[in-house]
């Protein structure tokens, strides 16, 4: 969907309380938005909550105010329902089994390995710093370019693009065996 779609659907929620315009906007960020809710949550239940909590509360905040970046919007109060979800719970951060990155059936052997690989890798990301866990997480799972995760994490896109060559750096170091 492009920019100018996107800002054209928003302003028609704005002016008109365009449900339709909301659902298509919704179509077009509901599965990245569960995606990144669902990396940052233990269970895919609590993603799908705080999923139809974010709706909720954009919903109310685009018949109010006119809105630039429908992305950015969705995210941020992604990342402040997150916030609150651990507060409010005191649950430790763990990587949800059932990443984009799904194992697809094949042998046993391959099986066992990709399973390695994914919780090496897994292992690797929580040694990250939480500004390099959520670009890596935008920018590889949900597939966002530089631009809307600037736009998500109120950053320049200097220091998302700076970020995100910082983490795989480190993730490169990480993999590199110890000698």
């Amino acid at each position: 969907m492009s920019p100018t779609r996107i800002k054209f659907l928003a302003f028609r929620v704005y002016r008109f309380r365009d449900r339709q315009a909301y659902d298509d906007l919704y179509a077009y960020f509901g599965p990245k938005l569960y995606r990144f809710l669902a990396f940052k949550l233990p269970r895919d239940e609590d993603a799908d909550e705080l999923t139809g909590e974010v709706l909720l509360r954009a919903w109310e905040y685009m018949v109010a105010s006119d809105v630039q970046e429908v992305g950015g919007l969705y995210f941020k109060i992604a990342r402040n329902l997150i916030a609150d979800f651990y507060r409010q719970r005191k649950v430790t951060t763990e990587l949800v089994e059932t990443s984009p990155a799904a194992i697809q059936p094949g042998s046993l052997s391959e099986d066992v390995a990709n399973k390695l690989e994914i919780e090496q890798l897994r292992a690797n990301i929580k040694r990250l710093s939480p500004d390099q866990v959520e670009v890596i997480t935008l920018r590889f799972f949900d597939q966002m370019t530089v631009e809307e995760i600037a736009a998500v994490t109120q950053k320049t896109p200097n220091n998302i693009r700076v970020l995100i060559h910082r983490a795989r750096q480190a993730l490169q170091k990480y993999e590199k065996p110890q000698s």
